[in-house]
């Protein structure tokens, strides 16, 4: 008798212990792994309702240079650079599995002054017009009230060439970055385009022979800021 009110026992207590573990691998706020944002075909339709042709509405490069003067390159500057002025400059938008954003004939030349190392900054300011690769991807808003309302989050690729530094050609690295984040909701179409652009300039690398980290040296003055502001054509 007293063998089956030990076992009795036993078992309410693993029952008792099992419950309080399991219990407490659901808190009041769960990570569904299942989210929409995780689900294929929003993240397909959410792509390919982003993709196409965006026109270039306004455009603007910051620079503050090693003396501290700033200047801002404008719309009309900045077309005039172009290989074709006469044509209308466009970034363009990858869908799903090409989740990517190319930005033409950017004047990274024009960051020459921002460089303290006179012989990498006569190799930029030679360079020509350079397309820019950010990479996009999208995650749920932390927060948020509904499922479907999310945040694209943008990551510039890093730009190399070889360039002749001082008589020498070195590879050379422009590492970007981007603080901007778009939000969205991917049940309403209207939400689903990307009006603008925001990225930095953040190092610039000599890699092989005499490396150089430019970021150290630049200290909290010289900057780089390009934004661009588009609208997406008509599929």
């Amino acid at each position: 008798m007293k063998l089956q009110n030990a076992k009795s026992i036993l078992f309410m207590l693993i029952t008792v212990i099992s419950g309080c573990f399991l219990t407490s691998c659901h808190d009041s706020n769960p990570r569904w792994t299942n989210s929409y944002f995780h689900r294929e075909d929003n993240v397909k339709r959410i792509c390919n309702t982003l993709a196409g042709n965006y026109n270039i509405k306004s455009m603007r490069i910051v620079r503050t240079d090693q003396s501290g003067a700033t200047v801002i390159f404008k719309d009309s500057a900045l077309q005039a650079m172009l290989p074709d002025p006469s044509l209308q400059p466009q970034y363009f938008v990858g869908g799903y599995g090409d989740q990517q954003i190319t930005i033409p004939n950017v004047p990274i030349n024009l960051a020459a002054p921002c460089l303290n190392d006179t012989a990498l900054a006569h190799a930029v300011s030679s360079m020509p017009a350079q397309n820019l690769v950010i990479r996009y991807d999208l995650s749920e808003e932390t927060g948020a009230e509904k499922e479907s309302d999310g945040v694209i989050r943008f990551y510039p690729q890093p730009l190399s060439l070889t360039l002749n530094v001082d008589g020498k050609p070195h590879v050379v690295e422009f590492d970007f970055k981007s603080n901007y984040a778009l939000l969205i909701d991917g049940e309403e179409p209207a939400s689903l385009v990307i009006p603008s652009l925001q990225i930095e300039l953040v190092e610039v690398k000599v890699i092989g022979g005499n490396k150089q980290d430019i970021s150290d040296a630049w200290g909290n003055s010289p900057q780089f800021f390009i934004a661009c502001y588009g609208e997406q054509t008509k599929q």
